[in-house]
């Protein structure tokens, strides 16, 4: 394929990180279709930085720990702005039943 060539933005970045609790059968690539479900074309990245299972109460559930990462073209984005976008994930998330930790 031809290579394109996105220009850098100049405008900082700002990360948040997301924990919960998913039956244990939920891989990472299902999380990452669920963000892509919000489409936000602010988030430029997606990161697994933790992962592990385990059983509660006879159940296998598993812990992923993920940040996102904000990033406008246009201008510097705000904690504000930022918060209510991570407010559709949890959305996505909480609608599936996983637990946000």
């Amino acid at each position: 394929p031809p290579t394109t060539y996105k220009t850098v933005s100049h405008y900082p970045f700002i990360s948040r990180d997301i924990a919960m609790w998913v039956p244990g059968d939920t891989t990472w690539e299902n999380i990452t279709l669920l963000c892509g479900e919000v489409r936000n074309p602010l988030v430029v990245r997606t990161d697994l930085f933790d992962s592990f299972s385990k059983e509660v109460e006879g159940v296998k559930k598993t812990s992923y720990a993920f940040r996102l990462v904000f990033q406008s073209h246009e201008r510097t984005l705000t904690d504000d702005e930022v918060n209510a976008m991570l407010e559709e994930y949890y959305m996505v998330f909480k609608g599936k039943g996983y637990e946000i930790r």
